[in-house]
């Protein structure tokens, strides 16, 4: 029962939690807000477990508990976000994740869907890797694939003709901008990593390698609508950012609603308004957050070079239309185009000044004052009245199909847009 899996990780997660708390002498408001919530719960897992086979949906839930562990949960928040020691932050983002696990835990009585995105909320916030993690992972790893099983009977049931759910593809053929100045390109298999070191990583120079990542198991299993509708990956809850130029507001949405909607997208005459054309997740770690995922990708060699040993790993997932904004990061950056394609525009670090960063003590500091449009494709707008020196400014342009990886090196600036649904996996390294 998928019940008891979500208890039992709760329960170890809690224990494990305010051990470590204690004998870490940590935020004392932390263990103590801890301790307040595990008396009633771990109450309620013991009737769960001696009850169990008289459990009815909704059955033993203490409105007094789930009241308890909201407030928790408001508490643990405000104190991520105001309080100054990182670790104190540390400690209450895993407050944080522990609520969710025992919220997920109360939910999976209930309803599944809702205990699921409970348990990703918590890894979303929190991440995979602290004592609550794992309890996490345990759960919704269960959860989802009981929901993906429960779901795909419902559907077959229903369904007369087998060609009702007939193979779809995310990423369609697109038309494809005209490249006015190509980066400069080479096959798979004709750059070592000699070659890579000296003329590229050392002196910062992109290049793009064709078909560097061909043979990823992603590259044919993502571009099936069919993979995020029937299986467990497709129940999972993702933060979906609805325009993250100036507003940065997200829907929690499974992948498999979030899959439909970019197929929608893709297909409608006019896209919707903003940066994001309807939804946009952007720079997520879902590879950490569905280790299932994580499997489908291989690390590239050329991520392996950085000195600092730290490896980061975000992905980009949205439909035609999707655009990032010209900014500049310091970091190195191994760029995998995994499905569908992206018009790419490279700028060295010398242009900066002709591409109009924003004030240091803006939160967009990394990012040029141009409006994120599509003049960086062409069309001339108000803009190159207000910033004249940007049309002068020297850049390189490529477009990234399935299976290319592009190596944008630090202090480069950058402009993205994806042509069709596109789903990209950069490797961030120093």
């Amino acid at each position: 029962m998928a019940a008891v899996v979500a208890v039992e990780a709760a329960v170890a997660a809690t224990d494990a939690l305010l051990s470590f708390s204690i004998k870490a002498d940590a935020d004392t408001d932390a263990t103590s807000a801890v301790d307040k919530a595990r008396v009633p719960f771990v109450s309620w897992a013991n009737r769960m477990r001696t009850d169990l086979k008289e459990v009815t949906p909704g059955s033993h839930i203490s409105f007094d508990l789930e009241c308890a562990l909201s407030s928790l949960q408001d508490q643990a928040w405000l104190n991520i976000h105001e309080t100054a020691k990182e670790k104190s932050r540390g400690l209450w983002r895993e407050v944080y994740a522990l609520v969710c696990l025992m919220q997920c835990a109360l939910a999976s009585t209930v309803d599944i869907v809702k205990a699921i995105r409970c348990a990703d909320l918590g890894l979303i916030v929190a991440g995979p890797e602290g004592r609550v993690g794992i309890g996490l992972q345990i759960a919704v790893l269960h959860l989802s694939s009981i929901a993906a099983e429960t779901d795909f009977a419902e559907t077959c049931a229903t369904e007369t003709s087998p060609s009702k759910r007939r193979r779809t593809e995310c990423a369609p053929e697109v038309q494809v901008p005209v490249i006015r100045k190509p980066l400069l390109e080479v096959g798979n298999g004709t750059l070592s990593m000699e070659a890579f070191l000296v003329r590229h990583l050392a002196l910062r120079v992109p290049v793009v390698v064709r078909g560097s990542c061909a043979l990823w198991p992603a590259v044919e299993r993502w571009k099936d609508v069919a993979f995020w509708r029937d299986t467990p990956v497709g129940r999972r809850f993702v933060p979906v950012e609805v325009d993250y130029w100036f507003n940065r507001d997200f829907d929690l949405m499974t992948l498999r609603d979030f899959v439909a909607r970019c197929v929608e997208t893709d297909s409608a005459s006019v896209p919707p308004p903003g940066l994001s054309c309807g939804g946009y997740l952007a720079q997520h770690a879902l590879l950490d957050q569905i280790p299932e995922l994580g499997a489908d990708v291989v690390t590239p060699d050329i991520a392996l070079c950085g000195s600092e040993g730290h490896l980061m790993r975000a992905v980009f997932f949205g439909p035609k239309g999707t655009a990032t904004p010209l900014h500049v990061d310091p970091y190195e950056n191994a760029f995998c185009q995994v499905v569908g394609s992206k018009y790419v525009r490279l700028y060295p670090p010398a242009e900066a000044w002709r591409l109009y960063p924003s004030d240091e003590n803006s939160p967009l500091r990394n990012h040029s004052k141009l409006e994120p449009g599509d003049l960086l494709l062409g069309e001339k707008t108000d803009a190159y009245l207000e910033f004249p020196e940007f049309e002068k400014a020297d850049f390189a342009e490529t477009v990234l199909r399935a299976g290319d990886l592009l190596y944008l090196p630090r202090g480069w600036w950058h402009y993205v847009k994806s042509l069709s649904t596109s789903i990209s996996v950069a490797f961030h390294f120093n």
